[in-house]
């Protein structure tokens, strides 16, 4: 199964077991109870708060990519945007033309390669800057 398909709670368990760590031991970074950890990876309970994914992303050293499916993750189970590009999102100027962006594409499956190749564009784009040592990432 993709991860990008796992459910919060699943997705928070193969994370703990890639690093070996223990239900007990998690808990203990996120200063909770073990079964709190049980309920959340066996899906009785909601995703951890904003402030506990933190520490949990930073406890068990997540990479960029990992904390982001992290926050995804949890975003799908509340039905809201996640909180790193929350601010953005909502109050940026580049939130407001992805918003229209999402808005125009609604239900039109037509543009799902559009923007896979936006996407891909934008990767290039960031990776040409990193490379020639530009200071506009």
């Amino acid at each position: 199964m993709e991860y990008k398909y796992m459910d919060f709670g699943e997705y928070i368990k193969k994370l703990r077991k890639s690093r070996g760590l223990t239900v007990q031991q998690v808990a203990d970074y996120l200063d909770v109870v073990k079964s709190y950890i049980s309920a959340i990876e066996n899906k009785r309970k909601a995703p951890f708060d904003e402030e506990k994914m933190i520490l949990f992303a930073e406890s068990l050293k997540l990479t960029e990519e990992e904390t982001a499916l992290l926050y995804d993750l949890a975003s799908k189970y509340n039905g809201n945007v996640p909180h790193d590009i929350r601010g953005i999102f909502m109050h940026e100027p580049v939130g407001e033309l992805a918003r229209t962006a999402l808005r125009l594409s609604k239900g039109n499956k037509k543009t799902e390669a559009k923007w896979k190749q936006l996407i891909r564009e934008l990767q290039e784009e960031d990776e040409n800057d990193i490379n020639n040592g530009s200071d506009e990432l």
